[in-house]
This record gives structure tokens, C-alpha cells and sequence, in this order.
């Protein structure tokens, strides 16, 4: 894992203020974003928002076969200074009208019924608390 945080606040952005228990939560977050994050090692692909949501890998793979669809990604990312150093995902927000890619985003989601999921054609959100 890539432990160089100026590299990361970069990469996604923006100036992390890790007070409040050393997270600092983003938003908005494109696919290149998330890929570039993928690319320098900051993304660990086993990593889980929760045991019961879909892993940061199995995002990527349905990321890559979709890399134009119109999404962001909602998440934090935990300071250096911490043991469980990371970034991961919380949201999907997107606006895709494409049916194969929401069916496979469904589908991803439907292992993991945890979440809060909103899915219809030209409107997609899944959140995990």
C-alpha cells in the first residue's frame, strides 16, 4: 500500500483535514480519480466498506468494463498515522442510461443487501453505511 499522502490528497483532489479521528471523508469522486488510485497502489482490492458490501476490486472490475458511464464515488480516506491507512468507497452515485451497465451494477449489489439501493433507468444510488 502506498503510504505517500500528499501523492493521495492530490490524486483525489483535495487538502484532507484528518481531526476528526483521522478520516477525512470526499466526494464526487470520478472514475479516472478512481483508477489513477488503483494505478499508485492506494486502493487495497480487497477492501470493503463493510463485510456485507461489495469489495473496492469488484468495483474496478465493473469500473473498467464501463470507464464512460457517468458515476461518482463517495468515500474517506483514513490518515497515515492510522494502523487501517486506506481509502474506501461508500456511495455510487451515477446517471447512466445504460441497461447493461445498471443491471451489472445491480447485480454486483444484490450479494450484499445491506445497502441502501436506489437503482432506475437514468438515476443510480447505493449507499452502505
Amino acid at each position: 500500500m502506498n503510504k505517500n499522502d500528499a501523492l493521495r490528497q492530490e490524486i483525489v483532489g483535495i487538502t484532507a483535514d484528518y481531526t476528526t479521528g483521522g478520516c477525512h471523508h470526499f466526494f464526487n469522486m470520478t472514475l479516472a480519480t478512481f483508477f489513477k488510485l488503483f494505478e499508485n497502489d492506494f486502493i487495497d482490492s480487497n477492501e470493503r466498506q463493510q463485510m456485507e458490501t461489495p469489495s473496492m476490486g469488484e468495483y474496478l472490475e465493473l469500473f473498467k468494463k464501463y470507464p464512460k458511464e457517468p458515476v461518482t464515488l463517495n468515500g474517506y480516506m483514513i490518515s497515515p498515522d492510522r494502523d487501517d491507512y486506506r481509502i474506501t468507497i461508500d456511495t455510487v452515485k451515477g446517471k447512466s442510461k445504460n441497461k447493461t451497465f445498471i443491471s451489472n451494477l445491480i447485480d454486483i449489489h444484490n450479494n450484499y443487501p445491506d445497502g441502501v439501493i436506489k437503482i432506475e433507468y437514468g438515476k443510480q444510488y447505493i449507499w452502505y453505511d
